[in-house]
């Protein structure tokens, strides 16, 4: 099973978690602390290199009524700066 980095995105700080290569278990990574998008994505872009991750998940941050609002919009404008600067599938995640 590839090794997946989770992304906890946010504005100011990125969560970020990858998991072990069998997919049992994800150990948290350090928190980012952004500069801007094109950081953001440099730095998550530079981890997903170093732990050999074959596949990027970003969770979408809903609004209370589980819509996306601006917030979600963003994250997902993040995620697509990941896909083309990576060349690996980077998923979304809603819940």
């Amino acid at each position: 099973m590839p090794r997946v980095l989770a992304v906890d995105w946010g504005e100011r700080r990125i969560g970020l978690a990858v998991s072990d290569p069998e997919g049992i278990i994800a150990t948290g990574l350090d928190t980012l602390v952004v500069r801007g998008p094109e950081h953001a994505v440099a730095c998550v872009v530079e981890i997903a290199r170093v732990q050999e991750v074959e596949r990027i998940v970003v969770g979408m941050p809903l609004l209370m009524s589980g819509e996306r609002g601006e917030a979600a919009e963003a994250a997902q404008k993040f995620a697509d700066a990941l896909a083309r600067r990576m060349g690996l599938p980077v998923d979304t995640y809603e819940d």
